[in-house]
């Protein structure tokens, strides 16, 4: 496991406390670790891994974005796979992104596609009530 592994570790579970918590995931949280990542690549790789992380933020967000449009996730959601995009480069986002999107986001089109936001769900729901 390498540090940038570790680094993301630390960021979904920040985004994972503050979503369960109040529904969103900070815009301070998203950017600065854009941000950040954007920076880190160019001091350590120069321009070309600062490409390789430009291209990794805006395939994440381009993986993310067809279910924010259809209303399946949110944007906080979109940025921060955009984020993680930046930090782990175009090839490990790929996987990420259709790992989560397979496993999370098909119960969310659930949700939606009966007319209920996930954001209607409680923090504290423990699974589907009488069908």
């Amino acid at each position: 496991m390498t540090a940038l592994n570790i680094f993301v570790g630390i960021l979904l579970t920040l985004a994972c406390f503050t979503d369960l918590r109040t529904r969103r995931i900070p815009n301070v949280l998203t950017f600065s670790a854009a941000a950040g990542a954007l920076l880190f690549h160019l001091a350590t790789g120069g321009w070309s891994a600062a490409g390789s992380s430009l291209a990794g933020l805006f395939l994440g967000a381009l993986l993310f974005f067809p279910m924010f449009a259809l209303r399946g996730m949110g944007a906080g959601d979109v940025k921060l796979l955009a984020a993680i995009g930046a930090w782990l480069g175009p090839g490990q986002v790929a996987t990420w992104g259709r790992s989560d999107d397979a496993s999370g986001e098909g119960f969310g089109f659930k949700w939606t596609a009966k007319e209920w936001s996930s954001k209607h769900i409680p923090f504290d729901w423990t699974g589907p009530g009488p069908a």
